[in-house]
């Protein structure tokens, strides 16, 4: 009506207006929108006899993508929940290794293992405890602990929750044990292995947090748990 707005936001005093239109691509079995696929056609159109002109300005899709994200988190402790990363340990100390995992990605996954080699001068003890549906083997030539994980537990899209492995070891009661006798530092890291349900995405030994996530923003630093 020829009248200028006082209430418009953004405050223009121009006739111009754009339109934003929204739409949610229904892409099951990917009818729409294929797997690896980097382009796609897009063709407008007026329905029901419409005559209106519209000039296409802008053109974004998101995609959401689609794969399994295992964490692994290594800690040490005393047995009673006593932090023991970077601390000062006598000869003959025992202590447990943590290993918790939990897959926060939107993909389950399969085929996931765990490898956790021992580090020298620490003895493995044999008394895992194992959460049900994990497996575990023991390697002495190369002091290798496999961990063998039911799908069940790593399913996608929070339908699983974390898990803890705890692996018991001793530190050399002797001098004369000392494997490493150079080094005064014993850490070590753990690896997982897994592939995507879904998405056919395989991770192949992704390294395990040393001191956790952050809080803030879910993620953390890919390193050993030291002694």
């Amino acid at each position: 009506n020829g009248a200028i707005s006082s209430t418009a936001n953004p405050g223009t005093e121009s006739n111009s207006a754009f339109d934003i239109d929204l739409f949610q691509i229904d892409n099951t079995n990917q009818s729409v929108v294929g797997n690896a696929q980097n382009s796609i056609n897009l063709r407008y159109s007026n329905t029901g006899g419409n005559t209106n002109v519209f000039f296409p300005f802008l053109t974004a899709i998101a995609v959401e993508t689609v794969s399994p994200d295992i964490q692994l988190v290594k800690t040490i402790d005393d047995g009673s929940g006593t932090d023991l990363a970077g601390e000062t340990l006598d000869l003959g100390t025992e202590l447990w290794y943590d290993i918790s995992f939990e897959n926060i990605g939107n993909d389950d996954a399969i085929n996931t293992v765990i490898i956790d080699v021992l580090p020298e001068n620490v003895n493995y003890l044999d008394n895992n405890i194992l959460p049900a549906g994990v497996t575990s083997s023991y390697d002495e030539a190369s002091r290798t602990l496999t961990f063998g994980v039911d799908n069940s537990l790593v399913l996608g899209d929070g339908s699983s929750t974390a898990q803890s492995i705890r692996i018991n070891v001793r530190v050399v009661e002797t001098c004369n044990d000392l494997v490493d006798f150079c080094s005064n530092v014993v850490d070590n890291q753990a690896s997982i292995t897994y592939e995507g349900v879904d998405s056919g995405i395989q991770i192949n030994s992704a390294l395990s947090f040393g001191e956790g996530l952050d809080p803030a923003c879910g993620i953390g630093v890919a390193d050993t748990s030291p002694f």
